[in-house]
């Protein structure tokens, strides 16, 4: 029951962690600078309305309690005009000072902004088209924005009302079929914004994801450029038509994304149409930890042979890559950077860092030790997210070193939190046998350094392995022993190849 616990603590505290990224305050674009400016003000008048009741309230029961010499009828009050003014035009004002900053922002962020790079949004069930028109370009379920660039969307769906909502970076426009609606925003933070559909769609209407990705200028141009060197596969119209308004946002033509390749698909149905069409209506699971494929019978077996025959013309002369990532951290970290999520030979409550440089350890808060370092990229989380927390994400890199198998457990461990300093870097505090510790982890140039300061009356030890050297106390059978005064503050160093 503790582990579950602690598993659930853990899932919420991983998605903490990337509540900038759908916080309606977060300021990451002008639409939401507008609606951040609001909060303040109605946070001030809640507060200040809160403070005047109850503050009356409390001077009211204690002014006029009853007392046990009170024997008479109290004095009557009838009225008070000057009073009642008061209470109805302190009201009336607050009203009104909030119509009027509501109806400024309103008026800002419903506003088009002249010269705005367009983008076309279409929703489908279940999946978000994308398309430039002024670039020629066309995406699916990954919205690609310039920083500092003003954008206009135009939404509208092509089946059912779906609802267009970027939290983290605008507001929300419905996508009404055979109707168009319009925001307009300026994307301010380059980074990576989660996307929602927010109108029960259908059967699938959770799976309705997308991802928003806003680069700097610079490298915008380069994804545009890169897109338009990328040759358009020539098929029949037909099934292209329909794989880009019901596959394209799970399969690419020669990588694994969501779902298998088009390379994949066609080796598998090349010569077995009637298979392909009965899969396509009632898809089968094939692999483990993969989101499984809804059915495709309401396209019709016409419109499924169709997307057969494109699948294959699009498929020819292409070589299959790697199966690529979904996952925003699987890239060099912003460093320094803490993940709290499911890691692989750590206990459900895992840390993990990323150091300024290429170093990358986990810090297990469920015993206090530092598990595991690797040098080179961060985390690929993809199939943690995708699984609801029921998997582990996975370290890139290269391992350098792991925490001996042969330690013993510490006993009576309590894990009190961690704090972050001004460049980045966590603090963490653990009480082990009664000694309080507060443990800092940085680089060295090709070292590892763990500061510690404890709070003991009696002797600390560690466990060491060989790669480990300590700046003071006693080592014997690799058993490290500290004096109270020698506690007080002392550095571990971890050797790195």
């Amino acid at each position: 029951m503790q582990r579950s616990f602690a598993a659930l603590g853990l899932w919420g505290l991983s998605l903490a962690q990337e509540a900038h990224r759908v916080a309606i305050t977060h300021p990451g674009g002008s639409f939401n600078q507008e609606v951040a400016f609001l909060f303040p003000w109605v946070y001030f008048f809640s507060f200040l309305i809160f403070l005047v009741v109850a503050g009356s309230l409390a001077y009211v029961t204690w002014k006029f309690r009853a007392r046990p010499e009170d024997q008479e009828e109290p004095p009557q009050i009838h009225g008070n005009d000057r009073l009642e003014v008061v209470w109805t035009l302190i009201p009336l004002a607050i009203v009104f000072v909030l119509f009027g900053l509501t109806a400024k922002a309103l008026i800002q962020v419903n506003r088009p902004i002249p010269g705005a790079m367009k983008v076309e949004v279409t929703g489908y069930q279940f999946w978000w088209d994308f398309h430039y028109p002024e670039l020629g370009l066309r995406n699916s379920n990954e919205l690609v924005l310039p920083a500092g660039v003003p954008v206009e969307l135009e939404i509208t769906s092509k089946d059912v009302i779906h609802s267009f909502w970027v939290p983290g970076l605008a507001g929300k426009r419905d996508a009404i079929p055979g109707q168009t609606t319009r925001i307009s925003f300026e994307p301010k933070e380059p980074g990576l914004y989660y996307g929602f559909c927010a109108e029960l769609c259908g059967a699938s209407h959770a799976r309705m994801l997308f991802r928003v990705v806003v680069l700097p200028k610079e490298e915008f141009d380069r994804f545009v450029e890169a897109a338009k060197a990328s040759p358009a596969p020539v098929a029949d119209e037909r099934g292209q038509q329909v794989f880009q308004q019901n596959c394209a946002a799970c399969h690419l033509p020669d990588q694994m994304v969501v779902g298998p390749s088009l390379i994949e698909i066609s080796k598998l149905y090349a010569k077995k149409p009637k298979e392909f069409v009965a899969w396509s209506i009632k898809p089968v699971k094939k692999r483990n930890g993969v989101i499984e494929m809804p059915s495709m019978a309401h396209l019709g077996e016409a419109n499924l042979l169709a997307v057969r025959e494109y699948m294959i013309t699009a498929s020819q002369g292409l070589k299959e890559k790697p199966a690529v990532s979904k996952d925003p951290l699987a890239r060099p970290a912003r460093r320094p950077e803490i993940q709290r999520m499911f890691l692989p030979n750590v206990g459900p409550a895992a840390i993990a860092v990323a150091l300024p440089g290429d170093l990358n350890y986990t810090f297990d808060a469920g015993d206090c030790r530092l598990r595991t370092v690797w040098r080179g990229d961060f985390l690929d989380c993809w199939a943690y997210y995708k699984s609801n927390g029921k998997a582990t994400a996975t370290p890139l890199g290269t391992t350098l070193w792991q925490l001996p198998a042969d330690e013993s457990l510490q006993k009576r461990v309590k894990f009190l939190g961690y704090s972050v300093d001004a460049a980045g870097l966590p603090t963490f505090e653990y009480e082990r046998d009664g000694a309080q510790f507060r443990e800092k982890i940085v680089t060295e140039g090709k070292t590892l350094v763990r500061r510690f300061e404890v709070t003991t009356t009696k002797p600390v030890t560690f466990t060491l392995d060989p790669a480990t050297t300590c700046s003071s106390g006693t080592v014997l059978n690799k058993l490290l022993t500290l004096t109270p005064a020698e506690a007080k503050s002392f550095t571990l160093t971890l050797r790195l190849l």
